[in-house]
């Protein structure tokens, strides 16, 4: 497989709110999410990941995911309201993150178990302007 134009650039961190916050910044030219969104999509996705570590079913980590456990928590770390957690949650929907109550399967990192690294990659379709 010829790699061709391209540039590999390694990014040291946990997989904690750091590695989702990370996440979602690299896939922003996609969603277009303001800062505070971002933030909120961020914990979202880390409360999902640390659900599926438990949980196997993924209907079921939806469901839990909106559960008023995991809202509360995302508030406290966010350091925001319930209501405007509701806010960033309705522009969440706007913008396409979320589908069927679900969040977005295109957005969700896949994590293999005993694997130590994820690779992101992002394949520019460069066009020539006219």
């Amino acid at each position: 497989m010829e790699l061709g134009n391209s540039t590999v650039i390694r990014v040291p961190t946990k997989l904690n709110y750091t590695f989702f916050r990370y996440w979602v910044e690299f896939l922003a030219p996609i969603h277009k999410l303001s800062r505070r969104d971002a933030d909120v999509f961020a914990s979202l996705l880390f409360e999902r990941y640390k659900l599926s570590q438990a949980v196997t079913d993924p209907k079921l980590i939806g469901s839990l995911l909106t559960s008023s456990e995991v809202r509360k928590e995302i508030c406290d770390f966010q350091g925001m309201t319930g209501p405007h957690l509701n806010t960033c949650l309705g522009a969440l929907r706007k913008q396409g993150v979320f589908v069927d109550n679900d969040i977005n399967p295109k957005f969700i990192p896949i994590f293999s178990k005993g694997k130590d690294d994820y690779k992101l990659i992002i394949h520019f379709n460069l066009h020539e302007d006219k």
